[in-house]
């Protein structure tokens, strides 16, 4: 079946160089995203698994640069969201489990990986966002 989700998340990369001091580098990007899920479940068991697939795009929100020296000193930090794409296309899949707590209450579990498929600046690098999620939750049955 079709499972849509909407949710708000913190992408980005940090590097630190030493040369005398060290310098750290922080790339931030804020996406309110919308995975489209199709989700293959195993019912017959107590402990339900389940697999799933499918595209997830994300909105822009925020994007920043901050750049600090050794000393917590901020050097540089700015808004970078004018060299930044506004949407970002990716391919998510994963595992997972929900196994049922109360009458109408299922805790759930699964491990999602989501690789980037568009370049996330307006620049001539291309950097693309990939990245693993653990999520935990209950699910409430109407």
């Amino acid at each position: 079946f079709l499972q849509p989700e909407m949710m708000y998340i913190q992408r980005g990369a940090e590097t630190i160089v030493t040369v005398g001091t060290t310098t750290t580098s922080k790339l931030m990007f804020n996406y309110l995203e919308f995975p489209m899920l199709f989700k293959v479940k195993y019912p017959d068991y107590v402990l339900k698994p389940y697999a799933f697939i499918g595209p997830n795009i994300g909105i822009l929100v925020a994007a920043s640069f901050e750049q600090t020296q050794s000393s917590s000193t901020t050097i540089v930090e700015r808004d970078i969201r004018s060299t930044s794409e506004n949407f970002n296309f990716s391919l998510d899949l994963g595992i997972g489990a929900e196994d049922p707590i109360l009458d109408q209450v299922d805790g759930q579990f699964s491990i999602k990986y989501s690789h980037g498929l568009t370049d996330v600046t307006t620049t001539s690098d291309n950097w693309k966002n990939t990245g693993w999620a653990i999520l935990a939750g209950a699910k409430y049955r109407l």
